[in-house]
């Protein structure tokens, strides 16, 4: 399965991802089961929702569990954490 990141003009101003991450893509490394890194479309889909639930932070999820709907997201301006 080829995971395609979301562009970067999608993606809030200043955000990067964690090269090692980025490093874990390329490698297709993306299905870690019970977590499955997410798609470019699903990535902005789940940050509208974000926006909403949690309007005083910037979060930009990449994974998502497969048994449920917890996201693994990074924060911007956090550095490399996953929240």
């Amino acid at each position: 399965m080829d995971i395609k990141l979301p562009n970067k003009s999608m993606l809030p101003n200043g955000f990067r991802y964690p090269e090692s991450f980025l490093k874990v893509v390329g490698l297709n490394l993306v299905n870690l089961d019970p977590w499955l890194i997410m798609n470019g479309d699903h990535v902005i889909s789940r940050m509208e929702g974000l926006k909403e639930r949690y309007p005083s932070r910037v979060l930009i999820p990449f994974a998502r569990r497969l048994d449920n709907d917890d996201l693994a997201c990074f924060e911007l301006m956090k550095g490399e954490g996953v929240y």
